[in-house]
């Protein structure tokens, strides 16, 4: 992905991985408009991904 890209629902945006001093994997992403930063709450479904 890179800046200004548009997601589709049930696109894959990124996986979850394990590096560092990290005990469980995680992802980090951010939504922002402009350089605003935007909780995605309301942008996630209250399901979570089967695979």
């Amino acid at each position: 992905m890179s800046r200004g890209d548009f997601v589709a629902k049930g696109q894959v945006i990124g996986y979850s991985g394990q590096t560092g001093d990290v005990t469980n994997p995680q992802l980090h992403f951010e939504i922002r408009s402009n350089t605003t930063l935007i909780n995605p709450r309301s942008y996630l479904a209250l399901t979570t991904a089967s695979n």
